[in-house]
């Protein structure tokens, strides 16, 4: 079992510590749902230093990414999100891709498929004979999110500089005479940042955030907070043997890059026409759907539960699930099954959260 750099800190914080993804993360430091709260309201860190990072540069490099990028690749001091394609059209993973340079990148995936995303990019180098250097990295850096409405004026602070970086942009800085870099993406739905740095420096950010406002958040805050934002996780809302408009997330898929890996089974699929979708479910009764269970109309399964919750705004719990079309259509009345027992929903809009607007002055 892996531990990130920052694994005697989480105990300093009396973290409650689960296994997750081949490491050991924390869950909560004291509840999921003031974690919650605070990053709607104030600002939260998180530490995900597990994910994977793969840098890949040198001649030959923009055509390696590209190839395997489903998404227009960004412009140097950008990163886009996008998807890694399996042979027959689903998602081998979700990520981002930054570019540093002309022909410098770097891959951020998920910690659950850093070996898939190794090989499969391995394959691709020797299959196609792409140049270039090809390097997993996911070991030589920590990575910090910080997340919420107060995030920007904190990190200020923290950074001593203005981080004048508009969304999905990054920049490097010194911190403690190291260069960190800093994007601005997120994945609470709230204005965020993340903060890529040599382990030893990430350490001192986060002893460094532990003296602001914001509060230590985990694995637990970062799923409600996702889920409630309508944002999609890994192994729920993307899956491999679904395409990616499944998800509705076509607009990551650029339909002009036909020699992508994938991209033209992506394409067919597509044209013959996409039979489920993801939709948003409310309870009408108590209960919680979890990821799963069936959803149904009368005796016929129409769909299946990725990641139900009960937040504490909401008066009845809610759920995303793949829905076989036309049920996923708004109103559209089903039953969910929770330990045999059938509860009644009803589909309704997703993102469940939007975020309030700033009022003018």
């Amino acid at each position: 079992m892996k531990r990130t750099p920052l694994y005697d800190h989480h105990l300093f914080f009396d973290a409650r510590m689960v296994k997750f993804a081949g490491f050991e993360m924390p869950l909560h430091y004291g509840s999921i749902e003031d974690e919650h709260d605070a990053v709607r309201t104030n600002a939260g860190y998180f530490d995900v230093s597990h994910m994977g990072e793969f840098l890949i540069e040198g001649e030959g490099a923009t055509e390696l990414v590209d190839h395997v990028f489903s998404n227009t690749l960004p412009p140097v001091g950008k990163a886009t999100y996008g998807f890694i394609l399996e042979f027959k059209g689903g998602a081998l993973d979700d990520v981002l891709v930054y570019r540093f340079a002309k022909d410098k990148y770097c891959i951020v995936c998920n910690a659950s498929n850093i070996d898939k995303v190794n090989q499969h990019i391995g394959y691709r180098i020797l299959e196609q004979g792409f140049k270039g250097t090809f390097l997993d990295i996911s070991d030589n850096l920590g990575l910090v999110a910080v997340q919420g409405p107060n995030a920007h004026t904190i990190l200020k602070e923290v950074l001593n500089d203005d981080l004048d970086i508009k969304r999905f942009h990054f920049k490097n800085l010194i911190f403690h005479d190291e260069t960190i870099i800093v994007s601005r993406t997120g994945y609470t739905g709230e204005d965020g940042f993340e903060i890529y740095g040599p382990p030893k420096t990430i350490i001192k950010f986060w002893e460094k955030m532990a003296e602001t406002p914001a509060v230590p958040c985990g694995l637990g805050a970062r799923d409600t907070l996702r889920f409630e934002a309508g944002l999609p996780l890994y192994g729920e809302e993307i899956i491999s043997v679904l395409t990616p408009y499944s998800s509705n997330l076509g607009a990551f898929i650029d339909e002009s890059k036909l020699d992508t890996y994938g991209m033209r089974i992506v394409l067919e699929k597509k044209e013959k026409g996409t039979h489920s979708f993801l939709a948003g479910l409310e309870l009408q009764d108590k209960g919680i759907a979890r990821s799963g269970y069936g959803v149904y109309i009368g005796k016929e399964r129409v769909g299946e539960i990725t990641t139900g919750y009960k937040l504490k705004n909401y008066p009845f719990a809610k759920a995303l699930a793949f829905m076989r079309h036309p049920f996923d259509a708004i109103g559209t009345e089903v039953e969910v099954v929770i330990r045999d027992h059938r509860v009644k929903a009803v589909v309704i809009p997703y993102p469940f959260y939007q975020k309030p607007k700033k009022k003018k002055v």
